[in-house]
């Protein structure tokens, strides 16, 4: 389990890394655009179309990081008023009911990309089936987060079990 985390853990800076770095590329792509405007009255007409697309994959990267830190939003006014053990014992269901809407999202991503291979974007001429299949990695690399997010959970319910105040984090 230990080995698995550490992958999880090492999969999550990765992602991470390239959001930051899809970031970058977009402010950059954003700045080009804003000073050949209003410089020599010039536009890029990819600019607009690559910027969309890369903050498409961005947020897929980054939200598998935040399933693994357990900060994705869900609602949890209701879930405060149980005692900690309980809630961490309701993390189980969430799992579950995420799991199955990602292996949904999974398998409609690959669909979606598989069948747009010959249709191509607008201005910058690359196949639909590329900025699609940010929905099917994206859903691949939050499944992955899951059985690590459960494995932390556990890990915090064998330790209120012991004894403890608060599980780790």
């Amino acid at each position: 389990m230990n080995r698995y985390l550490r992958f999880s853990d090492w999969v999550n800076r990765t992602a991470m890394f390239l959001s930051v770095l899809f970031l970058v590329a977009t402010v950059a792509i954003c700045f080009i655009q804003v000073v050949t405007r209003t410089t020599i009255n010039y536009s890029f007409r990819w600019g607009e179309e690559l910027t969309r697309y890369i903050v498409i994959y961005m947020v897929f990267f980054a939200s598998g990081t935040l399933l693994a830190g357990d900060e994705h939003p869900k609602v949890e006014i209701l879930a405060d008023c149980l005692p900690r053990k309980m809630r961490l014992r309701l993390n189980y269901l969430y799992a579950a009911l995420i799991f199955a809407f990602l292996v949904v999202l999974c398998y409609y991503g690959w669909q979606l990309s598989a069948t747009s291979w010959r249709t191509m974007c607008s201005s910058i001429r690359i196949p639909w089936a590329i900025p699609f299949a940010s929905v099917f990695i994206g859903g691949v690399n939050m499944l992955f987060q899951i059985p690590a997010m459960a494995i932390r959970n556990h890990r915090k319910i064998v330790f209120l079990d012991g004894g403890g105040k608060e599980g780790p984090a």
